[in-house]
């Protein structure tokens, strides 16, 4: 019996050792197990992580092309306003060139018609001088000169003051002198 109570304590205890390895064994596999779990936890969270952080960074690019893209059509729209305001300034300063130039078309052409207004007056008056010079019988010689040749049958005051003596008070050697300057 005592052979037997020492069998069944070994057997008791090789059973309760059997079980406790199992035991063991069960608690490192679930030790495992969980131990597997948290670091399928811990990779499912970093990948999450990673996901949203490329997420964001998506994001962002997007919205910095986005950006980029506003930037660009606000610079083609400043840069096409900028020309068509050029364009306008140019049509305006042509305008205005245009304008100036008819103008002063304009002023030379009153110029010249008041010019020929002036020689047209001067000329009636020339010829109602006659008139009157022959109405009261003097003779009127007319001579045509143009406007390239000097006149040598005017009187020239440079001339006359060249054979003038220097003045004095004798008024009277003055007069001879002016009566020789103007036989001359």
């Amino acid at each position: 019996m005592r052979g037997k109570a020492l069998e069944l304590k070994w057997s008791w205890e090789e059973e309760k050792r059997k079980e406790e390895q199992t035991m063991e064994y069960e608690l490192r596999k679930l030790s495992l197990q969980l131990e597997a779990e948290k670091q399928a936890e811990e990779r499912r969270e970093r990948r999450e992580a990673v996901e949203r952080r490329m997420q964001r960074e998506r994001e962002a690019e997007e919205q910095r092309e986005k950006r980029e893209e506003e930037e660009r059509k606000v610079r083609r729209e400043e840069e096409k306003a900028l020309r068509e305001l050029a364009a306008q300034r140019e049509a305006e300063e042509k305008r205005e060139e245009r304008r100036l130039k008819i103008e002063t078309e304009e002023q030379q052409r009153r110029a010249k018609l008041d010019l020929e207004k002036e020689k047209l007056a001067a000329e009636e008056r020339e010829r109602q001088r006659g008139y009157e010079l022959r109405s009261q019988g003097i003779e009127v010689v007319e001579t045509e000169v143009d406007g390239t040749t000097e006149r040598h049958d005017s009187f020239r005051v440079s001339a006359a003051i060249k054979f003038l003596p220097p003045f004095s008070d004798d008024i009277e050697q003055l007069l001879e002198s002016f009566e020789k300057v103007m036989d001359t």
